[in-house]
């Protein structure tokens, strides 16, 4: 096995699967012309998506116990190109709302089977740092992908000109790149094994249930940042067109430091100190009333929010060996929750009050700190308890 071809074979389609988020974010307007349709209708394509992304994730939680996670892989990428095609023909926005949503079944077959696969194919000590390269890969599309969408600037043309060559590439790569490798168990084994497997083990619950809470508070980061910056400083579009690509950049280099600090202070540990500091810098960006101090804060927590990440998606992917393709899947569904309790939640405050309290949010990545440092364990250095 070449490893730089199996790690760029895993890197490209977690690229290419967060493509189409980008593309309805930065054409929802256009959409909304192409159908006649106000902006909150054409807004809920993304809704759609992930309700079914988190449905899918239980789905995947179970059959990747029965069937290779090469396979699954595969198996997303194909719907994530058929999805792509419908887009582009679709006549009709109930019928894009029907086709798109099915970018949610790629999201979660794709991610988890990407992170399952690490566990296959590298070693414990190699791990950490191909998690970092995977979710450096996420962040990339947000680098590169607004340029190549914004040159394009049709929002048919992009899925048919930029997202379907990339799917196909992607597939090509992952055919000849990935080895296949065996189910997580024997076929006689039930869809279910799984799921006990995960939830007799406290570590893992542990671990789903921080992340929930993480992904609340980080949301206000990731989701609100922009609306607050426009909002309570009153910077133009091309400020923030600025900044979003830094904060992408960020976010990437946090990544890939933290792939090589897994190994210095360890998964658990550091994904407790980049949850617990990720909490106070978003508390501490949405509260100070300077613009240049809230962005170095609001930078910053990109760089400990990517070290979380890779570092909680290390620890994960440790938590039940034998299970990687279940666990990751509840990982997966554990971030949807997490999103839509956050956009919620953080919607909520700011209708009762403003942005400083929606920053309270960040109290849940301290919590989620606490949670990962007292009920988590990391198999690789203890035994379990």
């Amino acid at each position: 096995m070449s490893r730089r071809l199996a790690i760029l074979s895993l890197i490209l389609p977690v690229f290419v699967m967060y493509i189409p988020q980008i593309i309805i974010s930065l054409l929802l307007i256009e959409i909304t012309h192409s159908f006649d349709i106000e902006v909150g209708v054409a807004g809920q394509l993304s809704t759609v998506a992930s309700i079914v992304s988190a449905i899918m994730a239980l789905v995947m939680g179970a059959v990747s116990v029965r069937y290779r996670h090469k396979s699954l892989l595969l198996a997303g990428l194909v719907t994530l190109g058929v999805s792509s095609l419908g887009c582009y023909v679709t006549p009709t926005f109930t019928l894009l709302l029907v086709v798109f949503s099915f970018m949610g079944i790629s999201i979660a077959m794709i991610q988890p089977m990407s992170t399952a696969l690490i566990g296959h194919l590298f070693s414990v000590k190699e791990r950490p740092k191909v998690v970092s390269y995977l979710i450096a890969g996420m962040a990339s599309s947000y680098v590169i992908g607004p340029p190549l969408i914004n040159i394009i600037n049709d929002w048919r043309l992009v899925f048919i000109l930029l997202l379907i060559p990339l799917t196909l590439f992607s597939l090509f790569l992952v055919f000849i790149g990935v080895p296949s490798t065996s189910s997580s168990n024997h076929s006689g084994q039930r869809y279910l094994q799984g799921f006990k497997a995960v939830l007799q083990n406290k570590s893992a619950i542990a671990c789903v249930v921080a992340n929930v809470l993480f992904i609340m508070a980080w949301r206000v980061s990731e989701f609100y940042s922009i609306p607050f910056y426009r909002q309570q400083f009153f910077v133009d579009k091309a400020f923030t067109s600025l900044i979003v690509p830094g904060g992408a950049l960020v976010f990437i280099v946090g990544s890939v430091i933290g792939g090589r600090l897994v190994s210095r202070f360890g998964r658990k540990r550091l994904t407790v100190m980049g949850a617990f500091l990720s909490g106070v810098l978003v508390l501490a960006f949405i509260n100070v009333p300077s613009l240049w101090l809230s962005l170095v804060l609001w930078f910053t927590s990109g760089i400990t929010g990517s070290m979380r990440n890779t570092a909680y998606n290390s620890l994960a992917l440790e938590q039940v060996p034998g299970y990687g393709g279940t666990m990751m899947s509840l990982s997966q569904l554990s971030t949807n929750v997490g999103q839509t309790l956050g956009s919620g939640l953080g919607g909520l405050l700011l209708l009762a009050f403003d942005y400083g309290h929606r920053g309270f949010l960040g109290v849940a990545a301290i919590i989620a700190a606490f949670i990962f440092h007292f009920f988590t364990i990391d198999p690789t250095q203890q035994p379990k308890r």
